[in-house]
Order: structure tokens, then sequence, then C-alpha cells
């Protein structure tokens, strides 16, 4: 954090308070769990452990959107892990990122937040299909 309380400070990037993170990721992750095609695939990899994960999301965003931010490594291993995550679940994870950022912030914010998501999706869908032998399997029942 900068000394004025924002995260980064690039004049490429809004700069964002922990608070604007902690809104998006408890809000986006609230939608992700009321969502039909999505509750299962976050339920079975959190395993109760929300609180946990809450925080390193937090903390995950708010590395992410900093000028400095790409932490993708960690990311990728963790994704990996997803029971049942496929393209089509990715892209509605994206659009319900999106949504949440356009719900909470203006343009530019939601826009920094949501070409960051953009690409850590990018690379996520490469990873899994790597993983999976060059193509992802279709999603869970």
């Amino acid at each position: 954090m900068d000394k004025a309380g924002g995260i980064g400070g690039d004049a490429r990037k809004p700069r964002v308070t922990a608070e604007e993170v902690a809104r998006l990721v408890d809000g986006f992750y609230a939608k992700v769990r009321r969502d039909p095609q999505l509750e299962y695939v976050i339920d079975s990899a959190i395993v109760g452990d929300w609180a946990g994960h809450l925080a390193r999301m937090r903390a995950f965003w708010a590395a992410a959107i900093s000028p400095q931010g790409d932490t993708y490594e960690t990311l990728v291993g963790a994704h990996l892990r997803f029971d049942g995550m496929d393209r089509r679940l990715l892209t509605r994870w994206i659009a319900l990122f999106d949504e949440t950022c356009s719900e909470l912030f203006d343009e530019p914010l939601a826009a920094a937040f949501s070409m960051k998501a953009t690409r850590i999706a990018e690379r996520l869908r490469g990873a899994l299909a790597q993983e999976r032998g060059g193509s992802l399997p279709r999603s869970m029942p």
C-alpha cells in the first residue's frame, strides 16, 4: 500500500484500497456460491475454509492489481485441483467477476480488475488444456 492507503500508484491503473479489494472478493464469492453452475466446483475445492480462502483471495487481488502484480504460478496450481473446472465454467466465472466489478466500481477501476481477470483466465485456460492433454473435458453433469 502507498502512503494514501491505496494499492498501487501506477498512472495506468486506478488506485485501489484494501476495502475495495475486500468488497470485490466478498461480493464475487457470494455470487459464485449461489451460482448453480459454479457452486459445486468452489464448494468441493474450498471444503469449509471460507474465511481462509477469502483472506487469500483478498491478498491475491491486492497483489494482482498492483503495478508489479504477476502472481500467476500459485494461482494456476490451485485451480488445476478444481474438480469439474472447464472452459464453460471459467467463462461463467469471468462473467460473474465482471458483473461484480461493474456493480461495485466506476468504469476505470472495474476495467482494471476485469482486464487482470481476463489475463488470468487466459493463463488458466492454457494451463488447464495442457494439464489435460490439450483439451478440456466437458463440465460435470
